[in-house]
């Protein structure tokens, strides 16, 4: 089909992502950082994304195609809070630039999980804040934090008892093929379940990590069927955000 859809180069997406242009040739697949997406796809510059949820949440003219996303039941090993302090002595966090949805759930768990008063902003340099929120490929390959990592996904569900969804596939609400483009994603998702080890084969050469650690994290830690847990983990977090 002719269309354009945007999604991230991270290795959580390329299940969704890998076979797109294998299932459909005319497909046109871009690649940004998560928090540029949701305005590519708002501006027209393209047509479906794989939106971050805290995104999707707060913009109406948005719809989900398929039951497809990112999501994690426990630890996600790659969105982290790294802490240079303990976590009750933390006053500034530095956001991730590249996220969306990650900064928004560090600021819910501060507030409503560790208690503490603690504001989630942009830094000039990062190292000056008492703690970072690194999300992506980056949080395997750097350091842990002098006092510390939190894996967020992890104390989400500590919080609630449920898991978390990071980001899903969206267009808006006008586009005229969603049900086609629905069609497209699903086999292009099927398709990875049956080459998931070579995936991550593709993966540790690509970012220089151990096999067996890419290998655990696409079969084990990334759920990507949006099923009711998930929806209802949506409906709280959105709850959450809103009481911030």
């Amino acid at each position: 089909m002719n269309c354009s859809i945007a999604t991230v180069s991270f290795m959580n997406a390329m299940p969704l992502t890998r076979y797109l242009k294998d299932v459909d040739p005319e497909l046109n697949v871009l690649s940004a950082v998560p928090s540029l997406l949701p305005s590519m796809l708002k501006s027209g510059e393209v047509d479906a994304a794989l939106v971050p949820v805290a995104s999707l949440l707060a913009d109406d003219s948005l719809d989900v195609i398929a039951d497809l996303g990112i999501c994690a039941d426990g630890p996600v090993r790659s969105v982290l809070l790294k802490c240079g302090k303990p976590v009750n002595e933390l006053r500034g966090v530095a956001m991730d630039p590249a996220s969306a949805t990650s900064n928004q759930l560090a600021r819910v768990l501060l507030k409503n999980h560790f208690k503490v008063d603690a504001e989630v902003k942009q830094y000039d340099d990062p190292q000056a804040a008492d703690a970072r929120v690194v999300i992506g490929d980056r949080a395997f390959l750097e350091e842990p934090g002098v006092a510390g990592d939190y894996d967020i996904a992890e104390q989400w569900g500590k919080l609630t008892g449920l898991p978390f969804v990071f980001a899903v596939w969206a267009c808006r609400k006008d586009f005229g093929s969603k049900r086609e483009l629905s069609i497209v994603l699903d086999a292009a998702y099927e398709k990875a379940v049956d080459h998931l080890e070579s995936i991550a084969a593709e993966c540790a050469d690509m970012l220089g990590l151990e096999y067996e650690l890419c290998r655990e994290y696409l079969l084990e830690v990334i759920k990507y069927r949006v099923g009711d847990p998930e929806r209802e983990a949506m409906t709280l977090f959105k709850e959450m955000t809103g009481r911030l």
